[in-house]
């Protein structure tokens, strides 16, 4: 979705999109990637990958004298980056729940190699301590819908069940809520879920 918004934005200003996908794990994988749009002459470069500050600034040399925009790395990192407002995403996830009354949340954070993802846990840490709640389950997906719901079954079936879940974005939200369901409870009424992202696919 943020490719397509990438996209739907470059179309209204004239400007062609070419994708380069990143096929495996690692810094040398992205850099690969970069030197492939470089290839292609590209005016500037949207990484949206995650990388920690010293490989950040490796793939930032890697693009040379092109232009680099980073989407998935941190706050601290010295390189030209858009940073997602996780702190007041995560607080307000909380106190939405606490204003309900939870008091037994489980987590489900989406993987640990993202920035994003590490940012987001690390939100939902502060302010449950704040509320002195500790979460009854933590959980990492792949931030896929197939992971929310292989994920939160997993939880299920080994009778843990809170009454809210935080997931880390909309995507596993969705393999959440259907988890919720096919065991036989009910969303909301059951296991209140809140997601992260605000995307279309969430909208009801």
């Amino acid at each position: 979705q943020i490719v397509a918004a990438i996209k739907s934005r470059a179309d209204q200003l004239g400007a062609s999109v070419v994708v380069s996908m990143v096929e495996r794990s690692g810094v040398e994988a992205c850099k690969a990637a970069v030197h492939n749009l470089l290839a292609q002459r590209v005016s500037g470069l949207i990484i949206n990958y995650p990388l920690d500050d010293q490989d950040a600034i490796a793939v930032e040399a890697a693009c040379a004298n092109v232009p680099a925009l980073f989407l998935d790395v941190s706050d601290q990192t010295p390189i030209n980056s858009i940073i997602f407002s996780h702190e007041d995403g995560t607080r307000l996830g909380v106190e939405h729940l606490v204003a309900l009354g939870h008091q037994q949340i489980a987590l489900l954070a989406g993987p640990l190699s993202s920035v994003s993802a590490r940012l987001r846990l690390a939100g939902w840490h502060k302010y449950l301590t704040r509320n002195q709640i500790q979460p009854i389950a933590e959980r990492e997906g792949d931030w896929s819908a197939m992971s929310g719901f292989q994920q939160t079954m997993q939880m299920l079936n080994e009778g843990i069940v809170p009454t809210a879940m935080l997931v880390a974005n909309d995507q596993m939200a969705l393999g959440v809520m259907r988890a919720i369901t096919e065991s036989g409870l009910r969303v909301g009424a059951d296991i209140s879920v809140v997601g992260y992202d605000d995307t279309e696919d969430s909208s009801c």
